[in-house]
């Protein structure tokens, strides 16, 4: 039996992201709507990619010292992480 997963809707990819970061402890949204908008059309709503591209665009604005994640920030290492995993896909 073969079983393929569904991406998660651009509602439920916020309400994702949004339950990820406040189980990890981070009471404020660093994810700005446009972010969040973003992630999920850019991992096409799948789970694994959510988490690694939200992983990466964190630590890039921590690189840089921002306490928010927007979308402008978050296109550079998207852009890597994506390169990267291209031939997974």
């Amino acid at each position: 039996m073969r079983y393929t997963m569904q991406g998660l809707k651009k509602e439920e990819c916020t309400e994702y992201l949004l339950r990820r970061m406040k189980l990890a402890g981070c009471s404020k949204n660093v994810f700005t709507p446009t972010a969040i908008e973003a992630i999920g059309s850019v991992s096409n709503g799948a789970p694994r990619l959510i988490n690694n591209i939200a992983t990466a665009a964190l630590m890039y604005s921590a690189s840089k010292k921002i306490d928010s994640v927007m979308r402008k920030l978050y296109f550079k290492p998207i852009s890597r992480l994506v390169l990267k995993l291209v031939p997974i896909l």
